[in-house]
């Protein structure tokens, strides 16, 4: 563990603890802790700065604290302090990323990936559920060596890419390592980047009726399907995090078609409470829903027939 500067020392046993800058660390968040973090990168959307008033703030969740905060009632100027200081340090992240975004559809990346694609990476796309005419219409791709980190070491493997669209524009790349550390950890966004939602409609934003479901590769298999009934948004995790809400804001009713176990553990319950419980419903599904129209040769009538029984969280 990194140390910290004695005026940062309350936050110094977070987890994931790293120093950025000379006056800038990051850790896990002690509010939202890692909800809906994606891949084996660390943490680090809490920042603590030193300089001046020692603070820290959650870029995700938009936590802020001085690090001399007690549970002494604030004054109305030290509240004022706090909301300009959220707000300056809210509006420099939208700018850095609005930046990065610029970076990333300048250089195209992702159409040197889809280029790149042999018969051998098509056809896992095809195994997948996804034609050639969508892996074109999405510029699905592949790349030979990713570089990635997974315990603090550098490593590479190849990977199909993801471009995440919205309105047309690409918002971030994901990389499906096709030689994972875990098999469980498959997926790297670019650095520096929220991991946002997946829209497989590349035009429109979601609205009304719309079915969340895990995963870019899911939410293209459900949207084929589906994609004539309902709007659907694919979530990089089970657990949805507090920027991607906003993605959903004119979605009603929300169906959380997740993987089976975020219905065992409670995590559908719990994203269902963060999106507003009264729109929210909870689908039963007997297994994946890609493997449910892949593998198990579902139509969309029978996946319709489980979203129907789907039950208000509340």
């Amino acid at each position: 563990m990194e140390s910290l500067p004695r005026s940062l020392d309350k936050w110094a046993n977070l987890p994931h603890l790293t120093q950025r800058a000379r006056d800038e660390w990051s850790a896990q968040c002690p509010q939202c802790g890692d909800n809906g973090h994606v891949g084996g990168d660390k943490p680090d959307r809490f920042r603590m700065f030193s300089e001046g008033s020692p603070r820290g703030w959650c870029r995700s969740c938009g936590f802020f604290e001085f690090a001399d905060a007690d549970d002494k009632r604030l004054t109305p100027q030290e509240i004022d302090a706090i909301k300009l200081e959220r707000t300056r340090l809210a509006n420099r992240e939208r700018e850095r990323v609005r930046t990065k975004i610029e970076t990333l559809e300048e250089n195209a990346e992702w159409r040197g990936y889809h280029r790149a694609m042999m018969e051998q990476q098509r056809q896992l796309w095809r195994d997948a559920g996804i034609d050639d005419p969508l892996q074109d219409y999405w510029e699905l791709g592949y790349v030979e060596n990713h570089p990635y980190t997974f315990a603090g070491e550098k490593k590479t493997s190849p990977a199909l890419t993801i471009p995440y669209w919205r309105q047309s524009h690409v918002r971030n790349i994901q990389m499906r390592l096709l030689s994972p550390p875990t098999p469980s950890d498959k997926y790297r966004f670019q650095p520096g980047l929220p991991a946002p939602v997946y829209l497989p409609d590349k035009d429109e934003l979601p609205k009304e009726g719309t079915v969340v479901v895990e995963g870019a590769k899911k939410a293209m298999v459900t949207w084929l399907n589906l994609g004539h009934l309902y709007s659907v948004v694919g979530i990089p995790s089970k657990a949805i995090s507090h920027k991607q809400v906003d993605a959903l804001s004119d979605c009603d009713p929300v169906i959380l078609a997740l993987d089976p176990d975020a219905n065992e553990d409670g995590t559908s319950l719990r994203n269902a409470r963060l999106l507003g419980a009264e729109r929210c419903l909870i689908a039963t599904l007997p297994a994946k829903i890609d493997d449910l129209f892949v593998e198990y040769k579902a139509t969309p009538f029978e996946i319709e027939t489980f979203l129907k029984t789907a039950r208000y969280a509340t």
